[in-house]
């Protein structure tokens, strides 16, 4: 709580004239000690700024801790007491003095430290707080009130980042390029399906290139960092000629879109962090097919080629291997096997990302991956098996991301 003081009498060291009209205050050291004092010094000037002399015993001091002696003249419009700080004293005390309807700024001095230290008296000499004169108690006419110093409030700092606080999300997208290889085949002599082998890549011929973009968003949670959620996007572009550039390209887009559960166990190693988990989620892709259409008017006629999307859904299951060095590089590698049906293998995966932390929300990381899938196709209401695709994407990307 406050400490208020009211000072001895002056002693008689010249008569300045004048009303006071101001009163400043400063403490020498600026800082203390616990158990240590400090000189507090009043300068009390008129409305010309000249010294003004005033009645010690009439000035008021208010502090947030601490003892004040009674208050001495030491020169014209010069003053001085010693505050006294406890042996316990912590952080910053507050220190204030007023005339009448006339009062100081609050001047506030840091205490720090464990030691004892000296209080510099009579405007330059250390004087012991030990040596200071009790302080008087208040006379009779009560001073004139004081506006309470304003508490301090107690700020919480931020805890400092170390090297082993890892992001928990991280958010992102980019661009994804590649070559793809496709192929079709027909079960059927005279079926819906076209009838000569498709082949794109896989050895027997070029791969077509591929261009589009990705997405893709990962959390852990915050609370429990062994459980996690992630979905992706991708989308390419590539397009295919059938027969030796006697027709227009087609064009055909890839699009692929996951959700995945993941679990994992995190082992720190240093400023290492290793993990080990698996998950399990769903997955949806869209596959390009061809097929013959006959003329029912005229069977003899060459049948016209159409082409279709085929999609296809199913569950996946797969292994993750991840590490992050330091608080800025991290690497993630996983495996991944698609059913159909909970049953039938329809694809299988494998991706690697290397990323660096730009600065502490914001990521780059690039990243490779295989992806390779095989389906029949059923057509008709009987759903007749009538034929094979098969295809391979492999890529490569560069994403930019936010992270936290």
């Amino acid at each position: 709580g406050g400490v208020v003081v009211a000072a001895a009498p002056p002693s008689a060291m010249g008569s300045p004239v004048g009303t006071v009209a101001s009163i400043a205050v400063t403490a020498e050291p600026a800082s203390g000690t616990p158990g240590g004092a400090v000189a507090i010094k009043v300068n009390m000037a008129d409305a010309a700024g000249r010294p003004a002399a005033a009645d010690p015993t009439k000035v008021v001091f208010l502090t947030t801790a601490g003892q004040m002696t009674p208050l001495q003249a030491v020169g014209p419009g010069q003053y001085q007491a010693l505050l006294s700080i406890p042996a316990d004293a912590t952080g910053n005390i507050n220190v204030a003095a007023s005339l009448g309807t006339v009062g100081s700024p609050i001047i506030t001095i840091p205490v720090s430290g464990a030691a004892a230290a000296a209080a510099v008296g009579a405007w330059g000499a250390a004087a012991p707080a030990q040596q200071a004169a009790p302080a008087q108690p208040p006379q009779q006419a009560q001073p004139e009130p004081v506006a309470k110093a304003p508490k301090q409030k107690k700020t919480r700092q931020p805890r400092a980042k170390s090297n082993t606080d890892r992001p928990w999300l991280r958010a992102g997208g980019g661009y994804l390029g590649g070559f793809y290889g496709y192929k079709e085949v027909s079960q059927q002599t005279s079926g819906p399906i076209y009838e000569e082998p498709i082949t794109v890549g896989f050895g027997e011929a070029s791969p077509a290139g591929t261009f589009g973009m990705q997405l893709n968003a990962k959390a852990w949670l915050p609370f429990f960092e062994f459980v996690g959620f992630e979905a992706g996007f991708r989308g390419s572009r590539w397009q295919i000629q059938l027969d030796e550039g006697d027709s227009e390209p087609i064009a055909d887009g890839l699009n692929a879109i996951s959700a995945r559960a993941h679990g994992r166990y995190p082992l720190d190693v240093g400023n290492t962090r290793l993990s080990f988990g698996g998950f399990l989620g769903f997955h949806s892709s869209d596959f390009l097919y061809f097929r013959q259409v006959f003329d029912e008017n005229d069977p003899a006629a060459e049948p016209s080629t159409e082409y279709d999307q085929l999609w296809t859904a199913g569950n996946s299951y797969g292994i993750e291997l991840g590490a992050e060095f330091g608080p800025r590089f991290f690497l993630n590698g996983g495996y991944e096997m698609g059913f159909t049906d909970y049953s039938a293998i329809f694809s299988d995966s494998v991706e690697l990302e290397i990323g660096y932390a730009l600065i502490d929300n914001m990521y780059i990381s690039g990243n490779v991956g295989r992806f390779h899938r095989v389906s029949k196709i059923y057509y008709g209401d009987d759903k007749d098996y009538v034929g094979d695709l098969e295809d391979q994407h492999l890529v490569f990307g560069l994403m930019l991301g936010y992270q936290m």
